[in-house]
């Protein structure tokens, strides 16, 4: 007997660290996937009977090869790129919800790793973002690993209806008179825009 109870004892043992190291796996994947910065359609917020999401906001590449002009005598825009960001909000709570959410700026993991160049402060600004149509100025973006909330939205679906948001992201390049933006050429820049600080309410 207790031979027996000593078996049951070292299958518990071993199942309960198999667990543990199976959880720890899966944790570790997951960690790692938010720090490498991701950035692709992805589920953001999920309530009881409601899903806040996104798609079609593949992340934005900038590819520096082409740049065969810089240190030209005027400052020059290189790159104007536009792709779309859906929110999609499916409500079947039967009332209404309404999220609210801030645009942030995530550097992508097979991104080069950008470093605005020297000379870049104030209203000198190398490789800018906006999102949506306001007249919000451009933002410069950040250095890699860095993030930058860029503006805040909202996104309201009634009943059991749906709704689809999409806002335009846009990305520029400047070639820049004064500035040496050398470190740059045959670079590959990639990014996007993920929803963060999301509140949502149903009333």
């Amino acid at each position: 007997m207790k031979n027996s109870n000593k078996k049951i004892l070292l299958m518990v043992v071993i199942a309960v660290c198999l667990i543990a190291v199976i959880a720890s796996i899966s944790y570790g994947y997951f960690d790692s996937n938010l720090d490498n910065h991701n950035v692709g359609n992805y589920v953001v917020y999920l309530g009881e009977n409601f899903t806040l999401s996104t798609n079609s906001g593949a992340p934005v590449n900038v590819n520096v090869n082409d740049f065969t002009t810089f240190g030209t005598s005027v400052d020059q825009e290189m790159v104007n790129n536009t792709t779309n960001l859906n929110i999609i909000l499916d409500n079947n709570t039967g009332q209404n919800v309404t999220c609210t959410y801030d645009y942030v700026w995530r550097w992508d993991s097979t991104s080069g790793n950008y470093t605005k160049s020297t000379g870049v402060t104030g209203n000198t600004k190398e490789y800018t973002v906006k999102v949506g149509n306001s007249n919000k100025e451009e933002q410069q973006l950040p250095d890699y690993n860095n993030t930058l909330v860029i503006d805040n939205g909202t996104i309201t679906a009634s009943g059991t209806n749906n709704n689809t948001v999409t806002v335009p992201v846009t990305i520029k390049f400047y070639n820049l008179a004064s500035v040496d933006q050398s470190k740059h050429k045959a670079q590959s820049y990639r990014g996007g825009v993920i929803l963060d600080n999301i509140t949502c309410n149903v009333s």
